[in-house]
């Protein structure tokens, strides 16, 4: 059957408080009518307090016939931070964790005609879900989309393909697709399973095509493989896009048709000659971007994570860190299409200051030692969900396993740098196609246990010769604001003045260079 995605934005209301036994029970005529991105905190204009509790969410699913029989699931790109999903009155799933993408298979609660679906969000801190500590608002909400998702039950499986471009030269690239097929039929089915790339809507080459057994209720892997000619290669002006179209056949019919978007491009990161991207030298000027924006708080729009992309780009930047937590899928998309580079961090993160268990400002690695197996579950889950949502985004050329995880507890320090080598251990093992970094690693040795360190702060100054390829992750200026203008003076040895920065945030003196070392700011 055809694959079908409805955006289920519209529609909604919605109710503070935990609203015991509301799933099972008629609209109450007091709830709020709302739209998604929604946050428990809109109108947010940065208050020193938000709401911390219990909210409430539901909206009617016409669900037509030919849904009968097919796979069917809601898929929420963020919640933050722990949603349970009921659709007639039945707990359908659970999903803990405010940054990931996750679904919800409902094909067998799901029935033709009008379904009511309910969600109960919960934005409490817990001591056992990742981030323990940060310096922003964790509003409740349902603040990214929701769609519902329909398609064959032989499928390729939800963001089941991953692309490689594992050796690029000008006459060629070579392409390596994982391909994850997904059998929610009762009986064994014998699978073929095809790709080809297509650019502006033109077949420009295909893949070999591979046969699987998939048990009854089961998934495999296989692996395709083949060539590009003459590639064009995904570049900061020039940030071209190819699309990879897999389909999946049983017994000659095709059963389903999906497709993913990916550039031909290298990245390498060294310790003495900065970053090069497609084998020239590029210098990194950049910003962190959190995902909270004037009056919506973090319900950002997609309209306003092209227009932030946008903004970083014309002002001269050519990288984002997405500090410090995955961000909205529509973000990478966006830096793909106009030609940034990003940094997609993990929420392993804490905050300077006297730790405080029960809120945001405790150690970033639990201080209960019940608390740490599932402490460190949530962090993996996170990372295995944000890398298998954003893994084919050619401007992504990192992933950041934290966050100033330092700021932990000295008791518990040598638990929070084991975890981060775990983490990093995860990342080669998802995707070995690029290197692992540690943000904020300035203190306590948390820089050498990736392959490539984030200095913050003073850590630009700290850290003049580092043993791994480092940048620069954060730093800022202090502002003096008088007549209409703002008179910046930067710290740790990081400014505007080395030649030919015009004007772009630059840091750390190249000592091969007469330029502006590989670099990453705020300002």
């Amino acid at each position: 059957m055809r694959r079908e995605q409805h955006l289920l934005n519209a529609g909604w209301q919605f109710a503070f408080g935990e609203n015991p036994g509301a799933e099972r029970m008629p609209p109450a005529a007091d709830w709020y009518d709302v739209g998604l991105p929604h946050s428990f905190s809109l109108p947010d204009f940065r208050e020193e307090r938000f709401y911390v509790g219990f909210g409430c969410y539901r909206r009617t699913i016409d669900a037509p016939e030919s849904w009968t029989g097919a796979w069917v699931a809601l898929e929420f790109l963020g919640v933050f931070q722990v949603a349970d999903v009921y659709l007639n009155g039945v707990h359908v799933g659970r999903h803990e964790g405010g940054y990931t993408p996750f679904i919800v298979d409902i094909s067998d609660a799901v029935r033709a005609g009008g379904n009511e679906l309910f969600v109960r969000v919960d934005n409490r801190w817990n001591p056992r879900i990742a981030p323990r500590g940060g310096d922003y608002s964790f509003a409740g909400g349902i603040y990214r989309d929701v769609s519902v998702l329909v398609a064959d039950r032989v499928r390729t499986d939800w963001h089941g393909i991953g692309v490689s471009t594992p050796i690029i030269t000008p006459e060629s690239a070579q392409l390596a697709a994982a391909v994850d097929i997904a059998n929610d039929e009762d009986q064994h089915t014998l699978v073929t399973v095809r790709a080809e790339v297509r650019d502006a809507g033109h077949t420009v080459a295909h893949l070999s095509h591979a046969v699987a057994a998939v048990r009854p209720g089961g998934s495999a892997k296989v692996l395709l493989k083949g060539s590009l000619g003459s590639p064009v290669l995904w570049d900061l002006d020039t940030p071209h896009l190819y699309e990879l179209v897999v389909t999946v056949s049983v017994d000659g019919v095709v059963r389903d048709e999906v497709s993913t978007r990916f550039g031909v491009r290298s990245i390498e990161f060294t310790i003495d000659r900065g970053f090069f991207l497609n084998g020239r030298h590029v210098d990194l000027h950049g910003v962190n971007v959190h995902q909270n924006r004037g009056g919506w708080g973090d319900a950002g729009t997609r309209a306003s994570i092209r227009r932030d992309v946008e903004l970083v780009k014309n002002a001269g930047f050519n990288i984002i860190r997405g500090s410090h937590y995955p961000h909205h899928l529509a973000f990478a998309e966006e830096c793909d299409r106009q030609g940034v580079l990003f940094w997609s961090e993990l929420h392993f993160w804490g905050i300077g200051g006297e730790n405080v268990e029960g809120y945001w400002f405790a150690s970033a690695y639990p201080v209960n030692e019940a608390d740490d197996a599932d402490f460190e579950e949530s962090l993996r889950t996170a990372l295995r969900e944000m890398i298998r949502t954003q893994r084919n985004h050619p401007s992504i050329i990192t992933w950041s396993v934290g966050n100033e995880a330092f700021f932990s507890e000295d008791a518990v320090i040598d638990k929070a740098k084991a975890l981060t080598t775990e983490l990093v251990s995860l990342v080669h093992e998802w995707d070995p196609t690029r290197p692992a970094s540690v943000g904020g690693a300035q203190r306590k040795g948390f820089d050498v246990l990736g392959d490539v360190a984030g200095y913050n702060g003073d850590g630009a100054e700290l850290f003049h010769e580092p043993s791994v390829p480092s940048l620069v992750a954060e730093y800022h200026g202090v502002a003096g604001r008088g007549s209409g203008s703002f008179d910046v003076q930067w710290q740790y040895g990081v400014g505007p003045s080395m030649p030919g920065a015009r004007g772009r945030s630059c840091g750390r003196v190249s000592t091969t260079r007469p330029s502006c070392p590989i670099t990453v700011g705020t300002v």
